[in-house]
């Protein structure tokens, strides 16, 4: 690696971290989005892929929460008893496996999902701004690679 090239890299984790935390600012001071990040806290995120998931037919497992985000399997199983005790999701036994706890939104959960839409619309308008289509498809490209990047290491070192 050349200087340059180890320069980039000594600023690219800065960058993602601010770039990260500039996002979330912005999406936790918008008024709509505030009821539901009272909620839920930043794992607002997890209600929109529950959502995703059942939109697509699928169902969804504490498992499957902690395989698809970094978290470590206490915090999910928090996570989840938060919710449900927020009445934003349910949890059943799946009757194809007992031992998954099926995870479903409840009619409270779509509706602060709703709410939350037309913010998580404009948050995404804004980080697209002045981006092209292929340019956004290779940011998308690279913040996944850099999730698999860390996914691929001590994976349980990186959880929260």
């Amino acid at each position: 690696m050349t200087k340059n090239e180890t320069q980039c890299c000594h600023d690219l984790g800065p960058a993602l971290i601010k770039a990260g935390k500039t996002v979330l600012k912005a999406a936790q001071s918008s008024q709509n989005m505030e009821q539901i990040y009272q909620v839920c806290g930043h794992h607002g995120w997890v209600i929109y892929y529950l959502e995703e998931q059942e939109r697509k037919g699928n169902t969804v497992c504490q498992k499957d929460i902690e395989d698809q985000y970094p978290i470590s399997r206490s915090n999910v199983s928090r996570l989840v008893k938060n919710l449900e005790k927020n009445g934003i999701i349910e949890r059943s036994i799946d009757e194809n496996d007992t031992r998954c706890k099926r995870l479903r939104l409840t009619p409270e959960g779509r509706r602060l999902l709703s709410q939350a839409a037309d913010e998580h619309d404009r948050l995404e308008q804004t980080i697209a701004r002045g981006f092209t289509r292929e340019e956004l498809s290779l940011l998308s490209d690279y913040l996944h690679r850099i999730m698999e990047n860390f996914a691929e290491g001590d994976k349980k070192s990186w959880k929260q």
